[in-house]
């Protein structure tokens, strides 16, 4: 076979393949991952990619080179499919082993208390605060909180800091309404602009109200704000306390990886606090960032293999498609480096870098589907170059 030039067509068109798809399959996983199982959404995502970039390819093959396509041998096409499933699913599984011990160890908690009108009531003696220390107290000196009230406004009254600082903090008033929302953007946007400054640190929000929140209309309003939470890897429970909107509150708890305690006695609200703080089992997934300091190495090297080899055979999927017209060796070459860089992008984006989850997917997608390679330049040659391209 006589090499010719790269196909920019195939290049430009593969890379756009990866990016469309990177954009819808990342609102189907921010939308499902809360609800389906890692080893299912992990699954579905890795197979709707590489059936994509199949689909693409073979699109793309179709419409510039459709006089010398020949039909692509499904035989090698459903094996290649066959192994890509039984390895992703195995692969997922492997990742996902819990081992003995392997919990979220948290070293920083961040108080959202309730500080509202309504709370004159329902804590008229400040036990919610009490509570507070008393839970730390069990905590090691170099534990680390902060404490925020809110009811109308939310303010940070206790900076993040370790228990050595102390525990004098201003505790306000009871007054005002119970502003949910505002209380966790204020967080979130603490969290964004470095004001609490988790980034060595396993964050862990409790939020506690003794009522409705006054200032949404839907549980849909906190979808992005949680979700914030959720891509910085700080996780959230909630303390219902008396007359608290529970469904809301467990809401939140459920979509922010943490869980939800009701206290219908305020002489229990420091075992729910406690409840509520507790250590949760690590979750990790192969596209996701990956919780817990324990065996990093260990799944790391997993996480970049398995991703380089199921790379792969999306790649030798690209071979199987174009084998009958192109040169394949441009296309085996590319694949194994994409292969390799989207594997170590996964890996080094999230969890050494700290890059948004949605972008290395996104990356990931686009540098997996990037197909170089070469037209066969001496059946060009032989058929003239219009016939060759289908004109």
């Amino acid at each position: 076979m006589e090499k010719g030039t790269y196909s920019g067509k195939m290049l430009i068109g593969s890379i756009l393949a990866g990016v469309l798809y990177a954009i819808a399959a990342e609102v189907l996983y921010q939308k499902l991952k809360q609800n389906v199982s890692d080893l299912v959404i992990v699954t579905s995502y890795l197979m709707g990619l590489f059936l994509f970039v199949g689909f693409a390819i073979w699109l793309l093959s179709k419409l510039v080179y459709n006089r010398t396509f020949k039909k692509v041998s499904i035989k090698q096409w459903l094996g290649t499919l066959a192994a890509m499933l039984v390895l992703t699913i195995g692969f997922e599984w492997i990742y996902e082993m819990q081992f003995q011990g392997q919990v979220k160890q948290y070293d920083t908690y961040l108080f959202v208390i309730d500080n509202s009108g309504s709370m004159d009531g329902s804590d008229p003696k400040g036990l919610r605060f009490e509570a507070i220390e008393n839970v730390l107290k069990e905590k090691a000196d170099s534990f680390s909180y902060a404490v925020y009230l809110f009811s109308d406004s939310t303010e940070l009254v206790r900076k993040l800091g370790d228990q050595t600082e102390g525990a004098d903090y201003n505790r306000g008033e009871n007054q005002g309404m119970t502003a949910i929302k505002r209380a966790l953007q204020k967080v979130l946007e603490d969290l964004e602009n470095g004001t609490l400054d988790l980034r060595k640190r396993k964050g862990h929000v409790i939020l506690l109200s003794d009522g409705a929140a006054t200032d949404i209309d839907s549980y849909g309003e906190l979808a992005a704000v949680l979700d914030g939470f959720v891509q910085k890897g700080v996780s959230i429970s909630t303390v219902g306390l008396l007359d608290a909107d529970e469904q809301l509150m467990s809401f939140i708890a459920e979509q922010a990886g943490g869980v939800f305690v009701s206290v219908e006695d305020i002489a229990d609200l420091e075992a729910a606090m406690v409840q509520a703080g507790k250590n949760e089992i690590v979750q990790r997934n192969l596209i996701d960032y990956r919780e817990g300091e324990q065996k990093k190495v260990l799944y790391a090297g997993m996480r970049i293999g398995f991703l380089i080899i199921l790379g792969g055979l999306i790649g030798l999927q690209k071979v199987v498609i174009c084998e009958r017209f192109l040169d394949t060796l441009s296309v085996i070459r590319s694949a194994a480096a994409g292969s390799v860089l989207a594997g170590l992008c996964m890996e080094i984006g999230m969890n050494q870098m700290g890059v948004e989850p949605f972008f290395v997917r996104g990356v990931f997608c686009g540098v997996i589907c990037f197909t170089l390679l070469r037209e066969d330049l001496s059946l060009k040659n032989s058929l003239g170059a219009e016939v060759y391209r289908g004109k």
